[in-house]
């Protein structure tokens, strides 16, 4: 892992693996046929593309223990918080991953890849939180589950809250 870019364009080196070479998840071999065959610098294309028209569909899966690709095409605010960093990079087409440029403590600071990401390689022992730009059909789909399961219960203890004060108040009126 130690030769720059040695997994191409989208692809992760990951030196306890065997290949060490690893396209990044949501993306795949450019050359399958050359994939197989070890020579890896063509790098990793997307399985699907991103949905630039409509950016909500978009989302960000979190990739841990990284050495962040190569910062030829970044954009560094040492400002930002990482929400703020999320929403500038969903504002731009071009970006592709972002991550905390301070990383102690709950991190600060925001750095924006755009284009290809290379050189990016798994450190089991530390490294950084990349989170990568991925279009909805890459993104786990528990998400939307989490979210219908708090709204019926926040409709459910509403409706019992209502019901139990109607109940109460029919009570009191009928003894008036």
């Amino acid at each position: 892992c130690d030769s720059y870019g040695l997994c191409g364009a989208n692809g992760n080196c990951v030196i306890s693996s065997n290949p060490v070479c690893q396209c990044l998840r949501g993306f795949k071999p450019k050359s399958q046929e050359n994939w197989n065959s070890m020579v890896w610098a063509e790098g990793c294309v997307r399985n699907n593309p991103l949905s630039c028209q409509d950016k909500e569909t978009d989302g960000f899966i979190k990739f841990t223990q990284t050495k962040v690709p190569d910062t030829k095409n970044t954009w560094v605010n040492w400002s930002m918080n990482t929400k703020e960093c999320r929403a500038k990079c969903l504002s731009n087409c071009s970006c592709m991953a972002y991550s905390n440029t301070d990383i102690r403590g709950e991190g600060s600071g925001c750095a924006v890849w755009f284009g290809d990401l290379i050189d990016v390689r798994q450190v089991p022992e530390g490294g950084q939180d990349l989170y990568i730009r991925m279009p909805a059909s890459e993104l786990p789909k528990g998400d939307g589950k989490v979210k219908v399961l708090v709204v019926a219960s926040v409709i459910g203890v509403i409706s019992g809250i209502l019901s139990i004060g109607y109940f109460v108040w029919r009570r009191s009126s009928r003894g008036n």
